[in-house]
């Protein structure tokens, strides 16, 4: 899912070449891959071996030589016990030519499922009101994609509406600030002319 995000499948054979130990994070990324939408369960039912799709994602992970352990979160004594078994096939290459092919049509699949088509070009940065909007758009479409919407109808608060509702209340009070920094440099100035100007701070 994440061969391109940061330093990505580039930076981990880099780090391995330059004999640096990696620990990969979140492989099942916070569960959600546990569950996955319709289209890629589809593609997991087909596969020649019946796995779960927690497993395909450690089994893909541990698959590169290059990553020394696995870091995956466990909430309950089930996850612990399920973790340990999967590990016993921890060996690097364990995944055949098929099954990768497979499991990059997975990718893909998930992919296709954002709503919103961004390539995190960041064409669009910096945003003059604050807004990260690149890692808004990934969060957006991540909820969608994994049905992780909270507050009903669709609505992400923590994700969508407060990173724009912060942004655009701190551009207002940047505006605001600013309006009374020059109204009381004004009102404090009246009475004599001027020797200098005052220009906004642009950071």
């Amino acid at each position: 899912m994440d061969e391109d995000i940061q330093a990505g499948t580039k930076g981990l054979e880099y780090a391995y070449k330059k004999g640096l130990a990696v620990v990969i994070m979140e492989p099942i990324k916070g569960g959600r891959i546990a569950v996955p939408p319709e289209k890629v369960a589809e593609i997991w039912a087909n596969a020649p071996v019946q796995r779960t799709p927690q497993e395909w994602a450690l089994r893909w992970v541990w698959n590169h030589p290059e990553v020394s352990a696995v870091l995956s979160g466990m909430s309950k004594m089930e996850h612990v016990i399920q973790n340990v078994a999967l590990a016993e096939h921890s060996e690097p290459f364990n995944l055949t030519a098929d099954e990768i092919t497979m499991i990059g049509k997975v990718r893909d699949t998930y992919r296709s499922l954002g709503p919103v088509s961004c390539t995190a070009c960041r064409y669009c940065m910096p945003c003059p009101n604050g807004v990260e909007i690149p890692r808004i758009l990934e969060f957006y479409n991540e909820a969608i994609l994994f049905n992780d919407s909270i507050g009903g109808a669709g609505c992400i608060p923590t994700v969508i509406c407060l990173p724009m509702t912060n942004a655009r209340t701190n551009a207002s009070n940047a505006r605001f600030v600013w309006k009374n920094a020059r109204r009381n440099y004004q009102f404090r100035n009246c009475w004599r002319k001027p020797t200098h100007t005052l220009h906004r701070n642009s950071h």
